[in-house]
């Protein structure tokens, strides 16, 4: 029981378990708030990634596992619901993310042309709708 209580790696070991662990929670409890909606998720979710790749940048074993999970999590739907939240509009995908996402809207080509004109803000999105401050006061489900 000594040997453990000295052993500085598996100390080590535990503090970064800690502070991944700490990271998953604070994760969770943002998801959990009355406010938050699926482009929200999609977000906290990539955050979290983020912050666990900064806390275990040389165990890939760790990192295979974190991407792994995090690919079952983060489903083209997210993406989709990041593209059409006038908070986000695509700002926090990767081009990838964004091709995986269009390429499965393929599946309803009705939907593909409204999802392109609201990127762009074009017909029948007006500039408008586009702006800071109103942005700010109206949800996702508005």
């Amino acid at each position: 029981m000594t040997a453990k209580v000295v052993n500085i790696g598996l100390k080590r070991n535990v503090e970064l378990t800690l502070d991944i662990l700490k990271s998953i929670s604070i994760a969770w409890d943002k998801q959990q708030k009355d406010c938050c909606c699926i482009a929200d998720t999609g977000k906290i979710r990539k955050e979290l990634q983020e912050t666990v790749k900064k806390e275990t940048p040389n165990n890939k074993v760790k990192l295979q596992a974190g991407k792994k999970r995090m690919d079952q999590a983060l489903t083209p739907s997210h993406f989709l619901a990041n593209i059409l939240d006038s908070e986000y509009q695509c700002r926090c995908l990767t081009a990838e993310e964004e091709r995986a996402t269009m390429t499965r809207g393929s599946n309803h080509p009705s939907s593909i042309p409204t999802v392109i004109h609201f990127s762009a803000g074009g017909e029948p999105f007006k500039q408008y709708m586009f702006v800071d401050d109103g942005l700010k006061k109206v949800t996702p489900l508005n």
